[in-house]
């Protein structure tokens, strides 16, 4: 907020911060808004989750054993965990 008060343009937040516009016109529109505290983002719930926690860590191992094998990380979790 402090750029958008110093005159800095969307564009300009774009290539300083590394952000897409829509982000930054949001900030900025929700700080116009509500204040200084408004762009924090609220809680995003979402869905259930899928895996419970030993498959969240069965997961985290197979990730880290395969970075770059989406699908081996795929196969590998079915097998184990069914």
């Amino acid at each position: 907020m402090l750029l958008s008060d110093q005159g800095h343009e969307i564009g300009q937040f774009v290539d300083i911060i590394g952000v897409d516009r829509d982000s930054v016109s949001s900030w900025i529109d929700r700080c116009n808004q509500g204040g200084a505290k408004s762009p924090e983002d609220s809680d995003h719930p979402g869905g259930p989750r899928m895996l419970d926690d030993q498959e969240q860590e069965v997961l985290k191992r197979l990730f880290k054993k395969y970075p770059t094998q989406p699908g081996k990380i795929l196969s590998e979790l079915e097998h184990e965990t069914g």
